[in-house]
């Protein structure tokens, strides 16, 4: 065989590929318009708020951006003077381990907050950061994280510390 007849092989075996590809992209772009149909409506109605910007406020401009807005995009609350508006972030809330119950096979951990009600949770449970409890002893409990990591939480009993009189 002549050494170039591997290279005609593969153009040959391209080129019909490249071709097909090539006319299923135009038969694409030929079917787009029909499905976007509706789009030109809100294209019309951008461009009609866009001729007199000349004279506009920027609050007026962020507003008519805000009523055509042709992309669906959620720009979230505008403030007074047309900005968006500063996101509001509550602080998190700090869960801590109050008590670890066990009644005969009943175990359940106990987790308190301030301004929130005792959350009372049970082997299988989601803890609020969304690690889930494996198991609960008398002194700790073990969680998985939603990575698979595994940890010990420890409930600190005061009569066991080192400061305790003798």
């Amino acid at each position: 065989m002549p050494p170039w007849s591997a290279s005609l092989a593969r153009w040959v075996v391209a080129l019909p590929i490249w071709l097909a590809a090539a006319a299923l992209g135009w038969w694409w772009q030929q079917q787009t318009p029909a499905t976007v149909e509706g789009a030109g409506a809100a294209n019309r109605a951008a461009a009609s708020a866009a001729a007199d910007t000349d004279a506009a406020s920027p609050q007026e401009l962020a507003r008519r951006i805000a009523a055509v807005d042709p992309l669906n995009l959620d720009r979230g609350p505008l403030g007074p003077d047309g900005a968006p508006a500063p996101a509001v972030t509550e602080p998190p809330v700090l869960w801590r381990l109050s008590a670890l119950v066990v009644r005969g096979s009943d175990r359940y951990a106990l987790l308190t907050a301030t301004g929130h009600k005792p959350m009372e949770l049970r082997k299988g449970d989601k803890l609020p950061d969304g690690d889930r409890i494996l198991s609960i002893s008398d002194t700790h409990l073990v969680v998985r994280s939603a990575r698979g990591r595994s940890r010990t939480l420890y409930l600190i009993d005061p009569q066991s510390t080192s400061d305790r009189a003798p």
